[in-house]
């Protein structure tokens, strides 16, 4: 999962203009907040060479600074990661090179 709204990961998979993507992990984050259904699997996970990917792009800097705001924030990605636990062994989670709220969320999510 690209969890860096540079989306460098996502790029690397060959998505070009993250910009155009509605299916990211910001746009499923705010789904979360504004307390919508997730959409189907299929429609968020990507998959390039083998390799399933949930995409990013700039959006999650928007859903990041919302995110300060929400009570129970650090339960967001354990909603959005609980239904993929069955089909994964492993979630590899690329994260901002920095220390910021998002990456707080993963350290103190139930999920892991």
């Amino acid at each position: 999962m690209d969890f860096d709204s540079q989306a460098n990961l996502t790029t690397c998979f060959g998505v070009e203009d993250t910009g155009v993507l509605d299916d990211t992990i910001g746009h499923l984050m705010m789904a979360q907040i504004e307390d919508m259904k997730l959409p189907s699997l299929k429609k968020y996970i990507r998959t390039k060479d083998g390799v399933d990917f949930i995409p990013s792009s700039i959006y999650l800097s928007v859903v990041d600074a919302k995110l300060r705001l929400e009570m129970g924030a650090e339960k967001m990605l354990s909603g959005i990661l609980e239904p993929l636990r069955e089909k994964y062994d492993y979630i590899l989670i690329d994260t901002c090179p920095s220390l910021g709220t998002l990456t707080c969320f993963i350290g103190n999510s139930d999920f892991f």
